[in-house]
């Protein structure tokens, strides 16, 4: 099994072994927890307990899940085979937030969502020199957009039926980006393609995924591999 933790972010009390626990009594591949929000200031954040009890619920459709929402933080857990079978991360992409479950998720049976939290964000101080990634939505925005790019590209013909959405993410990413690029005109943000996507039936077009990538290559300020 490999336990996944960013470098700003603190396990909570008993979230590996609950992780475990769960893993092995549900048969499942991939574990995902949630992250403690609100937490009270002057609150010890390495005191902080998983809730052993914390009800939990199985997807046999991992990628259908991950795709629904809600597992774009490396709260993670997964069995060394199905990481090893993903290819393990994808090495073009900087932040890994949403990139890694969809390559965990095409290659799982099995995924458990854990109501528990599992992790709290640490915080830093405002004189971090800008090292928190998060707080950088060019970056977070850009590199959604190669996670959907490239998981269309490796595994969309796998799972035909959720290529359109596939394609809409990274659509609706690079347009996240777009639109907050001064001086990036209406027509080049892909807004009316973003809407076109909407509707989640939109069949993916190579093309404008290439040029998306091509505008999205000759912004600076972004970190890339």
């Amino acid at each position: 099994f490999l336990y996944f933790l960013d470098g700003d972010d603190i396990a909570t009390v008993g979230a590996m072994r609950g992780m475990h626990r769960l893993l092995v009594q549900e048969k499942a591949d991939i574990i995902y927890g949630k992250t403690a929000k609100r937490v009270p200031h002057g609150v010890d954040l390495h005191a902080l307990a998983a809730d052993p009890d914390a009800p939990h619920s199985v997807s046999r459709k991992p990628l259908e899940a991950v795709l629904g929402g809600g597992f774009v933080r490396i709260a993670l857990m997964c069995r060394r085979d199905i990481f090893q079978a993903a290819g393990g991360a994808d090495e073009h992409i900087f932040v890994q937030d949403e990139s890694l479950p969809l390559r965990l998720a095409a290659r799982a049976g099995r995924l458990v969502d854990w109501q528990a939290d599992v992790i709290t964000p640490q915080a830093l101080p405002p004189a971090d020199g800008g090292l928190r990634v998060s707080g950088n939505k060019d970056q977070l925005h850009h590199d959604a957009f190669l996670a959907y790019r490239n998981a269309l590209h490796q595994f969309g013909e796998d799972y035909p039926h959720l290529a359109p959405k596939l394609y809409a993410r990274a659509v609706s990413a690079f347009w996240k980006f777009a639109r907050r690029q001064p001086g990036m005109s209406f027509s080049k943000t892909g807004f009316w393609r973003y809407l076109a996507t909407k509707s989640g039936t939109a069949k993916p077009d190579w093309n404008v995924l290439a040029k998306m990538a091509d505008e999205l290559a000759e912004v600076p300020g972004i970190r890339r591999l």
